[in-house]
C-alpha cells in the first residue's frame, strides 16, 4: 500500500516539476531569490518524508557501511569497493544517521535532509554565480532530476557539487585559499570533483594553494587509518580506482539500448579504456586558449559526458546548463529530467512487482540514449564554434 502511495506520489510531484520547470523555462515565472529559495526548502522536505521507506542498493549501502563505522570496524577495502568507493568523510555522517536511528529518528530521512540542505545550497551557488538571475536559481530548484535524485532515491551528488561551485565562487571572489578547501572536501565526499583540479591549477598563478584540495582527502586517510587501524593501501585503493560501472551512462548505455545481449567489457579494459579517454580529454583541455574557468569545466563534462563509456554522472552538468544557457540547453534539461524520472518510477514499481522492470530498464536506456545523442550535438556545435573561432583567427 505504501509502495502504491509512492507511485502515486511520483507522478503527482513529477507533474508539477514539469510544469513549473516549463513556466521558468518560457520565463512565465519571476520570483526573488527569497522566494525561490522557500519553494526549494519546501519540495525537497515534502518529498524527503514522501519516500521514508524507499528501498535499493544505496540505501543498504548507507546502512551497512554506518553500522560497521559506528561498530568501529573498518570497511576498508572489501566492503568499500562494493558500497563506498570513496574517501573516508561522508562515511562519519552515514555513521551519525545510524547513530539517530537508535533513538527512533529514520537514518534515510536523516540522510535525505542532508542531501536536501546540501541542494538548497546549490540553489544559492546557482544564483550568485548566474550573476543573480532568478530564471536560473529558479530552475534549479523545481528541477526534477536533482529533487528525485538527492530527495527522493537518496543520492549524496548534492553535496560535492556544492562544495565545487563554492569553489568556483571562491576562485572567482579571488579566495584561492577557501576554494582550495572546498574543492578538497569536494573530492573528499566523492572523487570525481578531482576532475576539476587541473583546470584550477590552469587558470590560478597561485597553484601551490590547491595542494590543499589533496591535503584534505589525504588527512582523511591518515586519520581513518590510525582510528580504524587499517593500511593506508587498503583506503586508498577502492576510491582511486572506481570508474562507474559499464552500461550506467556514456557510451556504454548507447551500446545496451541496441545490443541487449551486451555484457560489457572485462573490468581492466574497461578501466584502461576510460582512464586513457580522460587522460586524453583533459590534456586536450588544457591546451584550449584561456576562457573563464566555469566555461572551460562545462564543456570538459559536455565532452566527458559524450566520449567516455560510462561513469559521467549526467547530474554534474545541470548547474553549468543553467549557469551558462547553452544552444539546446532545454532539450538536454527536459530528457534529463525524464531520466530520471523514469529511473524512480521504475525503481518503486520493481517494488511492487518485477513484471514490468524489463520494460522500464529498456525506457530509461531510450531516455538515456536520448541524453547522449543531445550532449554530443551540443559538443558537435561547441567544435563548430571552436573552428569557426580558429580560422577567423588565421585570417
Amino acid at each position: 500500500m505504501i509502495l502504491v502511495l509512492q507511485l502515486l506520489s511520483i507522478f503527482c510531484y513529477a507533474g508539477v516539476l514539469f510544469v513549473l520547470s516549463y513556466l521558468g523555462i518560457k520565463k512565465k515565472i519571476q520570483l526573488s531569490i527569497k522566494s525561490i529559495l522557500i519553494i526549494g526548502i519546501i519540495l525537497r522536505v515534502i518529498v524527503s518524508f514522501s519516500f521514508i521507506s524507499l528501498k535499493h542498493y544505496d540505501t543498504i549501502s548507507y546502512f551497512t557501511i554506518g553500522t560497521l563505522s559506528l561498530q568501529g570496524k573498518t570497511i576498508y577495502p572489501g566492503y568499500a569497493y562494493y558500497h563506498y568507493p570513496y574517501f573516508p568523510g561522508f562515511i562519519y555522517i552515514e555513521a551519525l544517521s545510524i547513530f539517530f536511528q537508535r533513538f527512533g529518528f529514520p537514518y534515510m530521512l536523516f540522510l535525505k535532509l542532508v542531501f536536501s540542505l546540501f541542494d538548497i545550497f546549490n540553489i544559492y551557488f546557482v544564483y550568485i554565480l548566474s550573476k543573480k538571475n532568478t530564471r536560473s536559481a529558479f530552475l534549479y530548484a523545481v528541477n526534477p532530476a536533482m529533487i528525485f535524485l538527492s530527495s527522493a532515491h537518496g543520492q549524496l551528488e548534492a553535496m560535492p557539487m556544492m562544495l565545487s561551485l563554492a569553489a568556483i565562487y571562491f576562485y572567482q571572489k579571488n579566495k584561492e585559499i577557501a576554494a582550495s578547501i572546498a574543492l578538497g572536501f569536494a573530492i573528499l565526499s566523492k572523487v570525481w570533483p578531482l576532475l576539476f583540479l587541473p583546470f584550477f591549477l590552469k587558470y590560478t598563478k597561485k597553484w601551490h594553494m590547491y595542494m590543499v584540495s589533496l591535503i584534505i582527502p589525504a588527512l582523511s586517510v591518515i586519520i581513518y587509518a590510525m582510528l580504524f587501524n587499517t593500511p593506508v593501501l587498503s583506503i586508498l585503493h577502492p576510491p582511486l580506482s572506481y570508474r562507474g560501472g559499464y552500461g550506467s551512462w556514456g557510451i556504454s548505455t548507447v551500446v545496451h539500448f541496441f545490443l541487449p545481449g551486451d555484457k560489457g567489457l572485462n573490468n581492466a579494459i574497461y578501466k584502461a579504456i576510460t582512464n586513457i579517454t580522460i587522460a586524453s580529454l583533459t590534456l586536450f583541455m588544457l591546451f584550449q586558449k584561456k576562457t573563464t574557468l566555469l566555461r572551460e569545466l562545462f564543456i570538459f563534462l559536455l565532452i566527458f559526458g559524450a566520449i567516455v563509456l560510462s561513469g559521467a554522472n549526467p547530474i554534474w552538468l545541470i548547474p553549468f546548463m543553467l549557469l551558462l544557457f547553452p544552444p539546446k540547453w532545454e532539450y538536454w534539461l527536459s530528457v534529463v529530467s525524464i531520466y530520471y524520472v523514469i529511473g524512480m518510477i521504475g525503481e518503486i514499481f520493481y517494488s511492487i512487482t518485477p513484471f514490468y522492470n524489463q520494460f522500464f530498464i529498456n525506457l530509461g536506456l531510450f531516455f538515456a540514449f536520448l541524453l547522449w545523442l543531445v550532449n554530443v550535438t551540443m559538443v558537435i556545435d561547441w567544435l563548430k564554434l571552436r573552428r569557426a573561432y580558429l580560422v577567423k583567427r588565421k585570417v
